[in-house]
């Protein structure tokens, strides 16, 4: 099946400020704007405009909301928090979207003390499924108080998500009938409900398009509302940030099936690449 781009539309968040002081996810976002509502905004610089703050970072506040671990094994509200941090000289580089995991804390934690000063100073959200089958509040509880626990899985026990999963393999292995097949908004066909529920954990923001197969017309290339505004910038895994998770799905489909999701927001460069400097550019 050919994929192709609609004509006014470009995949990659490669932001500009217009003369309206609004950031535009790309020049043809701010082209498709003009043509929409009649107007003549130019480009007054690349980059996103300046926030009130005066914020060079590029990664405006209170727009990503959503947890990410951060390579020194902490959990942080938001991309947004994670940039705060470069921002005033710690080079963290974000892991993936949602908290840290056990293992994750394990690799980066030297010794069980710091491990436990965390668990008794520092409140986090987090939770994680143990072997017990007890929910415990972040993984510095779990291996500060039960090391000898494992992590069954991330996520408070008997999550919706982990549910789900447990139904796709009962179908899969003939131990439950499969209600069918549904179309997400990836443009696939899941073997049920259940498949499309568990793949959510490795993409928030994958939902239900119908039930039964998809057909050419759900090809998120086609289906893409057009962007005419700032977008919803997400990471993709190629280090690529996409003007929204429609682009990402479709250059899953156009040009690389192993592209994911990584995380909202921006991509960051790698923090060994980053100066961390607190002035901003000249505009």
């Amino acid at each position: 099946e050919e994929t192709t781009l609609p004509p006014t539309w470009s995949p990659v968040y490669l932001p500009v400020c217009g003369l309206d002081n609004l950031t535009y996810a790309n020049i043809d976002a701010l082209v498709l704007h003009n043509e929409n509502t009649d107007s003549g905004i130019e480009v007054q610089y690349e980059g996103e405009c300046m926030n009130p703050t005066g914020s060079c970072l590029g990664v405006d506040v209170g727009f990503w909301k959503d947890a990410v671990c951060a390579s020194n094994g902490r959990t942080y509200p938001s991309v947004t928090a994670v940039a705060d941090m470069r921002r005033f000289g710690q080079c963290l580089d974000v892991l993936h979207d949602g908290g840290c995991t056990v293992e994750e804390v394990r690799e980066r934690m030297k010794t069980r003390a710091e491990i436990c000063e965390l668990a008794r100073n520092f409140y986090e959200y987090n939770p994680v499924c143990g072997n017990d089958d007890i929910s415990y509040a972040n993984p510095y509880i779990m291996l500060c108080f039960r090391p000898n626990v494992e992590e069954k899985y991330m996520g408070e026990c008997d999550c919706p998500e982990h549910k789900a999963c447990q139904a796709a393999v009962d179908i899969d292995s003939g131990a439950m009938e499969c209600p069918g097949p549904v179309c997400g908004s990836d443009g696939l066909t899941y073997t049920s409900i259940h498949h499309l529920d568990c793949a959510k954990i490795n993409d928030k923001h994958l939902f239900l398009l119908h039930e039964g197969p998809c057909s050419p017309a759900d090809n998120p290339c086609v289906s893409m509302p057009p962007v005419d505004d700032g977008g919803s910038p997400v990471c993709g895994s190629d280090g690529v940030t996409y003007v929204n998770s429609y682009a990402i799905w479709c250059m899953q489909r156009k040009e690389d099936p192993y592209l994911r999701f990584f995380h909202d927001g921006p991509c960051f460069r790698r923090c060994v690449e980053c100066s961390c400097n607190l002035s901003c550019p000249a505009v």
